[in-house]
C-alpha cells in the first residue's frame, strides 16, 4: 500500500534479531553526534564476519526510542528466520516479533539523514492514518550501494497497529 511516494506498509516477519548494541542521547539537533552510529555498525560488521549466516531481510538497525532529553538504544544488526549461531562476545539477541511497520525511503548520502528523520516523525507520520504501536522502529540498509553516495536508499520504519 503506498501513499503517494512518501511512505509505504510493509509486513515484516518474525524473527530473531541479532547485533551490536549503543546508547545514544536523544538531544537536540544542535548536541546531535553521530559517531556512535557508526561505531556500532563498525562493531557489528568487524564481529559479523566471523559468522556464516545468510539474511533472508536486509541489515537494520532497531532503535528503541526515547524521549527527548533521555537515552536511546540503538542496536546496529540484523534478524534472521533460522538459529543463530554461537556469536561472538559483544552481540545482543532477542525475538523480533515482526508486524506492520510504516515505511519512508530516504534517498541520498547519509550525511543528510537527518532531513529525512524529521521529515518522516514531525511531518508524514502525523499526517496519516496510522496509528504507532509500541515495538522497536528500524532502519533499512542494503548491501549494496554506497551510503554517502547521492542515489544511496534506505529506509525509516515505524512500527503500526495493522
Amino acid at each position: 500500500m503506498r501513499f503517494g511516494d512518501r511512505i509505504e506498509v510493509q509486513l515484516f516477519p518474525a524473527g530473531r534479531f541479532f547485533g551490536f548494541a549503543v546508547n545514544v542521547s536523544v538531544a537536540h539537533e544542535e548536541t546531535y553526534d553521530a559517531a556512535p552510529f557508526g561505531a556500532a555498525w563498525h562493531a557489528f560488521w568487524t564481529m559479523a564476519k566471523e559468522l556464516d549466516i545468510s539474511y533472508k531481510s536486509v541489515p537494520m538497525a532497531l532503535l528503541f526510542r526515547g524521549k527527548e532529553g533521555q537515552s536511546m538504544r540503538y542496536i546496529a544488526g540484523g534478524c534472521i528466520q533460522s538459529e543463530l549461531p554461537d556469536l561472538p562476545e559483544g552481540f545482543e539477541t532477542f525475538d523480533f516479533e515482526g508486524g506492520a511497520y510504516v515505511v519512508h525511503i530516504h534517498e541520498g548520502s547519509m550525511v543528510n539523514i537527518g532531513d529525512s528523520v524529521k521529515t518522516f516523525y514531525t511531518d508524514l507520520l502525523p499526517q496519516s492514518e496510522h496509528k504507532l504501536r509500541d515495538g522497536p522502529h528500524l532502519e533499512l540498509y542494503h548491501h549494496d550501494g554506497d551510503p554517502e553516495s547521492d542515489d544511496y536508499k534506505m529506509g525509516l520504519a515505524a512500527p503500526i497497529v495493522w
